[in-house]
C-alpha cells in the first residue's frame, strides 16, 4: 500500500514538473513571437486605397504601374470592379500616407482615401477567434510578461 502511494506521488510529481516545463516553454515562445520588433529590411506592410469612383481596366493598369514606380513598393493589386488598390511596401523606404497623397494628386483621384481599419476591425480579423481558449491563454500570458 505504501509502495503504491509513493509510486502515485512520484508519477504526479513528474507529470506536474513536465507540465510546468511545457507551460514555461510555451510562455517563452509566445513572448518571443509576440514582442514588438522594429522594422528591418525584410519587413513588409500592406496598405489599401479606396478610390471611390469607377475604374476601367486601363486605369487599373495605369494605377498599378504608377504604384510600382514608387520607392519601396514591391507588390500591387488593383481591382477595377471594387475600385480598391492594395499594395505592400517597405516601411524603411516609404510612407503609405505620402504615397496616397501623391497618388491623389499625380493620378487625379481626389476622392481616394487610405483605408485604415479600426481597432474593432483588427480584433475581428484575427485568425484565432477572440472567444477561443487558446486566444485567452495567450493573451493572459502576454499580459503577465509585459
Amino acid at each position: 500500500m505504501i509502495m503504491k502511494k509513493r509510486r502515485i506521488i512520484k508519477i504526479l510529481l513528474w507529470t506536474g514538473t513536465v507540465t510546468l516545463g511545457l507551460v514555461l516553454a510555451l510562455a517563452i515562445h509566445i513572448y518571443i513571437v509576440m514582442r514588438p520588433k522594429a522594422p528591418d529590411a525584410n519587413t513588409r506592410v500592406m496598405a489599401r486605397i479606396d478610390i471611390h469612383q469607377p475604374l476601367t481596366d486601363t486605369e487599373s493598369d495605369r494605377i498599378t504601374a504608377w504604384l510600382y514606380r514608387q520607392k519601396g513598393v514591391d507588390h500591387v493589386m488593383c481591382n477595377p470592379g471594387t475600385s480598391i488598390v492594395v499594395f505592400t511596401y517597405s516601411p524603411l523606404q516609404a510612407n503609405a500616407n505620402k504615397i496616397v497623397a501623391s497618388f491623389k494628386t499625380d493620378l487625379n483621384y481626389p476622392k481616394s482615401v487610405r483605408y485604415i481599419p479600426t481597432e474593432k476591425d483588427l480584433q475581428g480579423s484575427c485568425p484565432v477567434a477572440s472567444s477561443s481558449a487558446m486566444y485567452k491563454i495567450s493573451t493572459s500570458i502576454k499580459h503577465l510578461i509585459q
